[in-house]
């Protein structure tokens, strides 16, 4: 984590935290036990946060119980800082990354 990331607005804090807070829900949903990255970083007038992680090979049994609103939100929580989000999945990793004004 960058040490610029600590001069946000608590605001902005607040939804870098949410960000975090619900990649890591969703890992420990659909990957438990696999290894999640997350870097916050300055990246000239904007704060990047990238949250990846590898997913497990499929195995028969229930999926996580899940609404399914929670990439929904943590999007318009960032849209409605002047940011945006994507999600991307392939085969093997699952990977969110979220920009934001540092303003």
């Amino acid at each position: 984590m960058d040490d610029d990331a600590h001069e946000l607005s608590p605001l902005r804090q607040a939804a870098v935290y949410r960000v975090v807070q619900e990649c890591l829900t969703n890992a420990a949903k659909h990957a438990h036990g696999e290894t999640i990255d997350v870097s916050i970083a300055a990246d000239g007038p904007r704060l990047r946060i990238a949250v990846s992680n590898a997913l497990p090979a499929r195995t028969p049994g229930r999926a996580p119980v899940s609404a399914g609103s929670g990439t929904a939100s943590m999007s318009e929580r960032v849209r409605s800082l002047g940011g945006t989000l994507t999600a991307t999945r392939t085969d093997d990793t699952y990977e969110v990354v979220a920009t934001l004004p540092r303003g």
